[in-house]
């Protein structure tokens, strides 16, 4: 009966561990690992996009007002959202979109 269950065991060990690794190479990306190009834009697309990022962010500083208003949230609440939009503001001001994303990499388990 222990013979078998090792068997059985050692069996499962050797067809299992290769599925393993199959899988987890086709679990990643296909651009993980590739750097993509950079995306071009016209200077009449990016003043535009600055315009609409600036809409939004001044509809959400009436959204923290309403709420402020509303008592949903603190004054010490409404000042940060507040102050992270206008640097945000700032940003745009200077150019920049905002839409790099800088996340640590990926370390395979």
């Amino acid at each position: 009966m222990k013979k078998a269950l090792f068997l059985i065991l050692v069996v499962t060990f050797l067809c299992g561990a290769p599925l393993v690794a199959i899988a987890e190479d086709s679990s990643s990306s296909p651009v993980q690992g590739r750097k993509m190009p950079e995306l071009q834009m016209t200077a009449e697309q990016k003043a535009q996009i600055i315009s609409l990022k600036t809409q939004i962010l001044e509809l959400k500083k009436q959204v923290i007002k309403y709420n402020l208003e509303k008592g949903v949230i603190t004054v010490d609440q409404a000042k940060k959202m507040e102050d992270r939009i206008n640097a945000k503001l700032e940003a745009l001001k200077s150019g920049e979109l905002g839409h790099h994303r800088k996340h640590p990499p990926r370390v395979k388990p």
